[in-house]
């Protein structure tokens, strides 16, 4: 196996790894809820950090591995709105909005399936 081939293993294998208690916000201290994969390493943020530096670093970020949903979930809310889920759109576009995004929102945890 190349060096390349190594790199894009260990991502793979990073990306899959759970963040922890353990791990902490870079800017802050606080718990890391999402970790954000770039070529020279792994950068660790707390939601609110995470959020905020997504617009910067989303171009250069390898993985971006989000699971500020847990905060949610944790409160037993089983529902979203806003900008975590997705940015304001006109009605219209909503139906078109939900198809494209189904697999990722169907994924997320602690966000609630309704039915009927």
């Amino acid at each position: 196996m190349t060096t390349l081939e190594q790199d894009r293993a260990e991502t793979a294998a990073a990306a899959d790894r759970p963040i922890t208690g353990l791990d902490r916000c870079d800017s802050c201290g606080a718990q890391a809820y999402v970790r954000v994969t770039l070529a020279s390493g792994d950068l660790y943020f707390c939601a609110h950090h995470g959020t905020k530096f997504r617009e910067k670093l989303s171009d250069s970020a390898i993985v971006w591995h989000d699971e500020s949903a847990r905060l949610l979930a944790g409160l037993g809310c089983d529902v979203g709105q806003g900008y975590h889920i997705a940015r304001p759109m006109p009605a219209h576009q909503v139906k078109d909005w939900l198809m494209t995004h189904r697999a990722k929102l169907n994924a997320a945890p602690g966000i609630a399936r309704r039915t009927g």
